[in-house]
């Protein structure tokens, strides 16, 4: 079976799903950023008071799926499959056949090129299989999000570790795109409702609440060494790349519809997202002399001031279009 080449869009900002829907967009010959046309959110649950809830548990992206971006803009799908692996490894095999690659959500802990290796149970992680080896038994894929090498995986670790597999529908038809709905859409979603606060205030609240109640040891508790994935430095780290998604985006429209006055708007969404990771920096600090109220207080000064910073953005954006 002849292996399906595919040119790899990697970029560290998107996880391992948004890395195969960009490398797929391009594949299929389109410009990949309309799937960041909603990724400018957040959303923090102020109201629980649950204390056995995390606090990096109740931020929300509140971003638009990339999935729902992927059927809406570009008229394809992602079908998402559970097997028997005995059964799944005939089904993906077929739809190679067609010429056309195959996602599946891989465990890490049966990953042997991996750190998590027989370490740590982390699924579902999508992965692009684009071949099977029959002769030495193994699947060619990449795993995106980590590297842009090909990667084999044994039928035996695929086994173990595979429990769903993807199979994209090319059947529907890209879109004309109306630039000035999509972002006035993006900015309404950033406004609230009558039952949801605005995202900035949203990051008020959660700035208040981490200065009086952060607990850093019980947030990253259970992560050992991997202190990246609790969620309250993952979740802040995807809310730094969606201010980067939403950049890329506006840059977009700029050259491709000659929209010049959007171009300083993404520069300043790209200051955004670095502030959000200069407070996730912060919090890696915190780690190590817990309880510092004055890094906690430093924390909470920069959620208030990247969130006026950012509802100011929206206020001039909304003004001109």
């Amino acid at each position: 079976m002849d292996k399906i080449d595919i040119k790899l869009f990697h970029t560290p900002i998107l996880n391992c799903i948004e890395n195969i829907q960009t490398s797929v967009v391009s594949w299929k010959g389109y410009h990949h950023e309309l799937l960041f046309s909603e990724s400018w959110g957040f959303a923090f649950d102020s109201k629980c008071t649950d204390e056995k809830i995390l606090l990096g548990k109740r931020i929300d992206r509140n971003e638009r799926s990339m999935l729902e971006l992927f059927k809406e803009h570009y008229g394809m799908e992602i079908n998402f499959h559970s097997e028997k692996n005995e059964n799944m490894l005939s089904s993906i095999r077929a739809v190679l056949e067609t010429g056309n690659p195959v996602v599946i959500g891989m465990d890490v802990f049966w990953e042997p090129w991996g750190e998590f290796y027989q370490e740590f149970h982390h699924y579902p992680n999508a992965r692009l299989v684009v071949g099977i080896d029959e002769k030495n038994e193994v699947l060619n894929y990449y795993a995106i999000i980590n590297s842009k090498e090909e990667l084999q995986l044994s039928f035996e670790n695929f086994g173990n570790g595979c429990g769903m597999y993807g199979t994209f529908d090319f059947s529907g038809k890209k879109k004309d795109l109306d630039w000035k709905k999509e972002v006035r859409k993006s900015l309404s979603r950033l406004e609230g409702n009558m039952d949801t606060e605005s995202a900035f205030d949203s990051m008020r609240h959660f700035a208040d609440v981490l200065e009086n109640e952060l607990d850093i040891v019980k947030e990253i508790e259970g992560y050992n060494t991997h202190t990246w994935v609790a969620p309250i430095m993952l979740n802040t780290t995807w809310v730094a790349n969606g201010r980067y998604k939403f950049a890329e985006f506006l840059k977009y429209i700029t050259e491709h519809f000659q929209a010049d006055e959007l171009l300083d708007f993404s520069t300043l969404l790209i200051q955004a997202g670095d502030t959000w990771n200069t407070i996730n920096d912060i919090l890696t600090k915190l780690m190590f002399v817990p309880g510092n109220r004055s890094l906690m207080s430093k924390i909470a000064s920069r959620i208030k001031e990247v969130a006026d910073f950012e509802e100011n953005i929206a206020t001039k954006m909304k003004g001109i279009i």
